[in-house]
């Protein structure tokens, strides 16, 4: 019972007209249906990235270790690479890293990618426990 109803769900019909008048029902899978509504040029499309640079002081006492919080961060809404950079400072209670961290996909929010780094990306890194931002440095577009 419940594979016939997933069935239905599933498929969907259309109906055509032929010639003679009569009418005809047309069984199409629900893939079929979303393809006509896709259109992938993809040679007018570039998709912007971008890329902050911070200063963050990262905590070896609270939270996860410097991977787990690059994946924390990663997991941040727009955020595609996490990378340490250069060299770091550390001392007992944590490591002071450069850290640069690309972003896209911004123009779904409506932001600029200042707006953007201001107020999604440094908000949320700021909830990561165990990450203070200490400093913005630069956002600058990569291609």
């Amino acid at each position: 019972m419940q594979d016939e109803r997933n069935n239905r769900i599933f498929k969907s019909s259309t109906l055509e007209i032929l010639e003679d008048n009569n009418w005809e029902v047309n069984k199409r899978s629900a893939d079929d249906l979303w393809k006509g509504y896709i259109n992938e040029t993809g040679e007018d499309f570039v998709q912007d990235i971008w890329e902050a640079v911070f200063i963050v002081y990262v905590s070896k006492t609270i939270g996860g270790d410097k991977e787990q919080t690059w994946a924390e961060i990663r997991s941040i809404p727009g955020v595609t690479i996490v990378t340490p950079f250069g060299r770091s400072r550390e001392d007992r209670e944590g490591t002071v890293v450069h850290l640069r961290v690309k972003f896209c996909c911004i123009a779904q929010a409506e932001l600029t990618p200042r707006l953007y780094v201001k107020k999604v990306l440094r908000n949320q890194m700021k909830t990561i426990p165990g990450l203070s931002v200490n400093k913005l440095l630069r956002v600058s577009k990569l291609n």
